[in-house]
C-alpha cells in the first residue's frame, strides 16, 4: 500500500502518478487494476487491487 508521510498531503496527480510507476515497476501495467487514494488516517494512502491474469493473454502473474 504506497503512502506518505502524515506532512505530506500529494494532489490527486502525483497519486496518480505514484500508482502507475508501481504498477510498471511490478510489470503490471497491461493488467487491469482499480486504485483508490484517500486520507481517512493519519496519512493519505493507495489502495491497488490488481488482476494477476493479463487480459489479452489469459496468463497469470505471479506475485510474492
Amino acid at each position: 500500500m504506497p503512502a506518505w508521510n502524515p506532512d505530506e498531503d500529494p494532489l490527486p496527480a502525483r497519486m496518480q502518478e505514484l500508482a502507475r510507476r508501481t504498477l510498471e515497476l511490478a510489470e503490471l501495467a497491461d493488467h487491469q487494476a482499480v486504485v483508490v487514494g484517500h486520507g481517512d488516517t493519519a496519512h493519505r494512502h493507495l489502495h491497488m487491487l490488481i488482476n494477476r491474469v493479463h487480459p489479452q493473454q489469459f496468463d497469470q502473474r505471479q506475485t510474492a
